[in-house]
């Protein structure tokens, strides 16, 4: 259980009544300034305080002793506070939807229910339906409660098992408006199931598809169901819930496409397209430079894996849109990288380790340093608060403990400006108070025992308490100060026994005691509280509330989403003399209703006492949603080289290309293979030629296997060394052909002068060192940009793949298509083929064009035209292309040079007929 709770000053008061036992006159209720005494009976047989206790309106409270106990039990008498709030105001219907994963139900709490005409829930399955709901709760049943608080009912919804949408309607008794909750997703069955959702959008020919597709549907993915339809436009929507404990979200995309993919045509399906409910799936955009976009939950806004910033300097972003019932997708997206703005060392750096999403103790400490230096920028903090939500998966909580909160602390003293922008623009500061809350819970997990019950750390801006009240009967803290720095409070611990009535005021800053029946309820549990000196990292997009006082957190892992009894926090305002507008409590992000952290007041009550506030809180809300959900699983997703514009096709792709390099290995051993066996083939310039192309061939293929190993991705040295030699074999490749297609224009084109003296050392000089240059130019600027990252492959990256790989390749391949250009239109023009009437020369010409196109690498002109064409069928049509042609490169030479070229095939021929005489 968690709730972010603001303390604004409020008017408050609470008394707790104790019992002497077979005594009714010795009652005594405890108040904030004095305390009364039940002892005075009345000619009615009730009796009144001493002094009087009277209610909040003035009247005066009368008790009856029956059978030794005092009733009413719970009595607060008046001692002159006052509320802020209007009263229509205080008694005004709230409500509050949740959903509760580890009760596998949704709740509705209802604030005021005396003002409720009726109550109807909803959901939406193809149309409006209606759900049952039944009364599970009465804060009226505990006697504990506060008097002033207001009574709240708990309905619980009797959902469907699988996730659906839901929300209710609440009618008024005084007017006809119909109050709405907000909607949530729910689903009945047990979530230590991994799943997620899935939308499928169908577009159908004429006819009918529904019952027929579903039956389909259902045999081969089991839980599929039809959740929109829409007639007039052919189309539906169909929800598909896979459960899974390994694979990834992509695996259960493929599953899904590839299976809808093989009964399309049988189903009447003209088209159809797959999202997810939860998450954006990855994609690529390309303004000025190519970006890749990783999975990103909804409604949250994704950084690019390639640094981009914008022409003021920010990362550039793309927000997940959608919503659950038609699925998530990236929004368009056409801004441009700026050019002009050069990206700092610190955000470089920062980029460099977060993106590779492998974060260790040592990256950490790296990282963590950057924070604490006096210059930090808005991109930092964003990719700063995604290094600290990485720290949740590490094992070794201890190795980062101290530099994990002091960065923590350090936060909280940084520029305002800062953080309110990198909160608008990444969700930063929410992602920060969301990774401390994870952290907290698993390293009291991993640290509190029966030997040692009990934490505290406090720095300048930050407190932290945890203990296990089971160990060491601890229910509470209380604060007193009144300085510039936490360092000079002192923090003492309240017992089961003690009250906010009874403990000392003077000097207090705040006080929280949680009820022995909240204890109990869950006593295996942990008590976690972090107090912040300031209301930093707590920012609203467009503000309308601020903090006036300290901010508690309090976590109480194991509690449902509303508590049976509220917990009582007294809290000293900031400013006496503010326009206070209640307690509250903080939604992150990712549970507010506009996906940025707000300000919200449901469900907490408040009091003033003098110059102190008294909020109570009953519910979780979105808070224990953060923290217990079981729903959201965000998974570490690499980005791939495919786009989601094609992923469906990556298989096939896969498919195609380990054939063709296949083919292409088989190729190039039976080139060698043939130089082997015959003298006269190997000492051809040409043949010689031949085989040094193919040994970057061979080569690149590989290598391209051994970059992609797990095992080597965190090993960088490694890595880097794999990274710098494949690097060097593509750029070897392209050399050679380039220098092939430099050798085919003297042949074909230039025929009448002579050949360059020494062609062939020349040619070896040049392919062998030219090469070297760029990669030894990258590896000195950054020898980094060769790590694995987040593509989980050793090959140079960001600008070293464009500027040291991807440019010179451009250059290689515009010239050899020149070249190829000018051969073709020049042996077009020949007499030998102006009278041919046999046709001789026409398949000539052919053979040799089709060999001059692999020879040269101009099968590559599909991969750049699938880089800079990135749309749809255009895209997937090049790179079709491309990985049918490229990968056969070794395997045509060998057809061509072996099988094709009559002097080589009368060897082999000539040698087999030897061979079998023997």
């Amino acid at each position: 259980m968690k709730f972010q709770i603001l303390f604004y000053s409020l008017i408050n008061f609470y008394v707790v009544s104790t019992n002497h036992k077979d005594d009714c006159n010795n009652e005594i209720t405890y108040g904030f300034k004095q305390n009364f005494s039940w002892n005075i009976p009345t000619t009615t047989g009730f009796f009144v305080a001493t002094p009087e206790c009277k209610d909040v309106d003035g009247k005066l409270i009368e008790r009856q002793c029956i059978d030794s106990v005092w009733t009413p039990k719970n009595i607060v008498c008046n001692e002159n506070f006052y509320s802020p709030r209007s009263k229509t105001n205080m008694n005004s219907i709230q409500t509050i939807l949740t959903f509760d994963s580890r009760k596998e139900n949704v709740f509705l709490l209802v604030y005021n229910p005396e003002n409720v005409k009726n109550i109807e829930c909803f959901t939406f399955i193809v149309e409006k339906k209606p759900v049952d709901s039944e009364i599970i709760f009465d804060s009226d049943s505990v006697d504990s409660r506060p008097f002033f608080s207001k009574r709240y009912l708990v309905y619980k919804l009797d959902i469907f098992p699988f996730p659906s949408e839901y929300w209710c309607e609440i009618y008024q008794n005084k007017n006809s408006t119909v109050l709405e909750s907000e909607k949530i997703v729910g689903y009945n069955f047990d979530d230590s199931k991994r799943h997620q959702e899935f939308v499928i959008k169908i577009n159908y020919k004429n006819g009918f598809i529904t019952q027929n597709f579903l039956k389909s549907c259902k045999i081969i993915l089991e839980h599929c169901r039809l959740m929109k339809r829409n007639d007039k436009n052919k189309t539906i929507w169909v929800h598909v819930t896979l459960f899974f404990k390994n694979d990834q979200i992509t695996n259960g995309y493929f599953k899904i496409y590839n299976n809808i993919r093989n009964i399309q045509y049988s189903q009447n399906i003209a088209r159809f397209s797959v999202l997810n409910s939860d998450f954006c799936l990855r994609d690529k955009t390309f303004t000025n430079k190519m970006l890749f976009w990783n999975l990103t939950p909804l409604g949250e806004k994704a950084k690019p894996s390639q640094i981009c910033l914008d022409k003021n300097g920010l990362i550039l972003t793309r927000k997940c849109v959608g919503d659950f019932l038609h699925g998530a997708y990236f929004e368009n997206f056409n801004q441009k990288c700026s050019e002009e703005i050069s990206v700092s060392t610190n955000t470089m750096i920062l980029y460099e380790i977060i993106s590779q999403h492998n974060l260790t103790s040592e990256t950490f400490k790296n990282i963590s340093s950057i924070i604490k230096e006096d210059l930090v920028s808005t991109n930092d903090l964003s990719l700063f608060s995604d290094g600290l939500f990485e720290t949740c998966d590490l094992d070794r909580f201890d190795e980062i403990e101290d530099d994990y909160y002091e960065s923590i602390n350090i936060l909280n003293a940084l520029d305002s400006k800062i953080l309110s922008s990198s909160q608008i623009s990444l969700n930063a500061t929410d992602k920060i108070l969301d990774s401390l809350e994870k952290f907290l819970i698993k390293h009291s997990e991993n640290v509190l025992n029966e030997t040692n019950p009990s934490v505290t750390i406090k720095k300048n801006n930050i407190i932290i308490f945890a203990t296990k009240p089971i160990f060491s009967n601890i229910s509470g803290i209380a604060l007193y100060g009144n300085s510039s720095s936490f360092l000079d409070y002192n923090l003492t611990y309240l017992s089961e026994n003690d009250t906010l009535q009874t403990i000392s005021r003077t000097n207090l800053d705040l006080a929280l005691h949680v009820p022995s029946n909240l204890l109990i309820l869950n006593e295996n549990s942990s008590l976690i509280i972090t107090i912040y000196f300031n209301d930093s990292l707590f920012n609203e997009e467009n503000v309308t509330s601020k903090a006036n006082s300290r901010i508690i957190s309090v976590i109480m892992p194991g509690l449902g989403k509303y508590l049976e009894e509220p917990i009582p926090i007294l809290m000293r305002p900031l400013n006496l003399n503010a326009k206070f507008d209640g307690c509250g409590y903080w939604q992150y992000g990712t549970s507010s209703p506009s996906r940025k952290g707000i300000w919200s007041t449901k469900g907490s009550e408040d009091i003033n006492i003098d110059e102190m506030i008294y909020c109570t809180y009953t519910h979780l809300t979105h808070f224990g949603l953060l923290i217990l959900s079981g729903r959201v699983n965000y998974e570490k997703e690499t980005t791939s080289i495919l786009a989601d514009s094609f992923l469906p096709y990556s298989q096939p792709l896969d498919i195609i290309t380990i054939i063709g390099c296949t083919f292409s290995l088989i190729g190039i051993v039976g080139i060698f293979l043939t130089a082997f066996m015959f003298r006269r083939f190997r000492e051809k310039v040409g043949s010689k030629i031949l085989m040094l192309l193919a040994i970057p061939i061979s080569s690149e293929i590989i290598l391209t296997q051994l970059a992609g190993i797990d095992n080597w991705h965190n090993n960088d040295t490694v890595c880097k060394i794999v990274g710098i030699l494949l690097h060097y074999v593509v750029l070897l490749k392209f050399t050679w052909m380039f220098v092939i297609a430099l050798l085919q224009y003297f042949r074909f084109v230039k025929v009448l002068g002579p050949m360059p003296e020494r062609i062939f050392l020349k040619a070896n000089l040049i392919c062998w060192l030219v090469p070297v240059l760029p990669v030894l130019i990258t590896a000195a600027i950054s020898v980094e940009s060769y790590t694995a990252g987040i593509q989980k492959f050793c090959y140079p990256k960001y600008w070293a793949l464009y500027l040291g790989l991807f440019a010179p390749a451009c250059v290689i391949i515009v010239f050899n298509i020149m070249i190829f250009g000018m051969i073709m239109i020049n042996i077009s023009r020949s007499k030998a083929v102006k009278y041919d009437k046999s046709g001789r020369m026409i398949r000539r010409q052919t053979y040799l064009a089709i060999l001059l196109f692999f020879m040269l690498g101009l099968p590559w002109i599909f991969g750049i035209l699938a880089e800079i064409l990135p749309i749809g069928w255009i895209e997937i049509t090049f790179v079709y292309l491309f990985c049918l042609t490229a990968t056969l490169q070794g395997f045509v030479l060998f057809i061509f040079y072996v099988v094709l070229d009559k002097g080589t095939r009368n060897c082999w021929i000539e040698y087999f007929k030897t061979f079998r005489k023997h």
